[in-house]
């Protein structure tokens, strides 16, 4: 079951914790609420990132998750507790998504990757996949998401792709425009399946779905 409310001061009193990144993003930016990568310095790093996986004939795994019915969470947050004034609420469940996300990865056996926030709600999980780890990030991001039911008022939904070294995406000649591709295809296929379930009638509650990766 989630809990109904977290407490709106609770990210100013966070505990540092180390930045979770393992070969990557070393010297990045720690974003200040949640404890995750800054988002722009990840962003700058992605392109290398998959120049190593590629270039190492290994696979990216990508993934991109967003906190369901946040903006709703923050308002009723508001109308019941005073202490819960701007985004209060919303920036004590990203503190405890960013807990949940660094432990999560410190449990994994990546030995290269690291987790970003990105846009104020959502969590980025980039990490190099050998031939083995490719079939099991679909499974090792399931684990997260359930221990993001399992901790936060709300929960997590996830977009993600599995990017072999033969993916093509644009020009392979454009690193940075492969980034950007990535990124954009797994978050668009996060919302689209979002604006459908909500077009059934449905309540978004923490899916997984995949990008279908085009190969070469």
């Amino acid at each position: 079951m989630l809990p109904r409310q977290l407490d709106p001061r609770r990210w100013e009193e966070r505990t540092p914790q180390p930045l979770p990144t393992r070969g990557w993003c070393r010297t990045a930016r720690q974003d200040p609420i949640t404890g995750l990568v800054a988002f722009p310095d990840f962003n700058a790093a992605l392109p290398t990132m998959i120049g190593e996986c590629f270039g190492a004939g290994q696979s990216l795994g990508l993934a991109i998750g967003d906190v369901d019915g946040l903006k709703e969470y923050v308002e009723r947050s508001r109308d019941v507790d005073p202490r819960a004034f701007g985004h209060m609420a919303g920036c004590a469940l990203m503190n405890e998504l960013g807990s949940v996300a660094a432990q999560w990865f410190d449990d994994m056996p990546y030995d290269a990757g690291c987790v970003a926030t990105f846009g104020g709600d959502e969590v980025i999980v980039a990490v190099r996949l050998d031939r083995q780890e490719r079939s099991l990030f679909p499974e090792r991001l399931g684990v997260l998401r359930d221990r993001m039911i399992e901790r936060l008022p709300r929960t997590v939904s996830f977009g993600y792709g599995v990017f072999p070294h033969d993916t093509v995406l644009g020009e392979r000649d454009d690193a940075r425009e492969t980034a950007d591709l990535m990124l954009g295809s797994v978050d668009q296929m996060l919302f689209r399946e979002k604006a459908a379930v909500r077009a059934a009638g449905r309540t978004v509650q923490g899916f997984l779905i995949t990008f279908p990766v085009p190969h070469g």
